[in-house]
């Protein structure tokens, strides 16, 4: 099982999992049709929990897909189990729970540097060519 998180680490008020089942035997990736996946999380003290709730893959073949409320910040244990032809098998996941940064919004900084580059060498052309003339 191959359990990937967005953001890169857990936070309030969600966190959104993506899930990967492979047999063990010869690493088959396992779809909703051949597997059952649940996911359930309980949280610190004063928590609200979470499922179990069944996870389709409803928007790609290749991952399971849900996001988890998580209502407080604090150590929550995320619950992921697998049913199968092949057997049963539960992954628990434990994690600290944050609340969201405010990070440098690197999109915005790219933009305004290539549309500050754009002007530059427009600017530029420009004045070689009236130079030219």
């Amino acid at each position: 099982m191959v359990v990937g998180i967005i953001p890169a680490r857990p936070v309030t008020p969600q966190t959104h999992l993506a899930i990967q089942v492979f047999d063990a035997a010869d690493e088959r990736l396992l779809r909703d049709t051949d597997i059952q996946l649940h996911v359930m999380a309980t949280g610190p003290a004063g928590a609200s929990g979470f499922g179990p709730e069944p996870v389709l893959n409803e928007q790609s073949l290749r991952y399971f897909e849900v996001d988890v409320p998580f209502g407080v910040i604090g150590s929550w244990d995320v619950s992921v189990s697998v049913s199968s032809d092949l057997g049963e098998e539960e992954f628990v996941l434990n994690l600290e729970v944050e609340e969201p940064r405010a990070g440098i919004q690197w999109v915005w900084i790219t933009a305004v540097l290539v549309a500050i580059f754009a002007v530059g060498v427009w600017t530029w052309l420009t004045l070689r060519r009236r130079s030219v003339q």
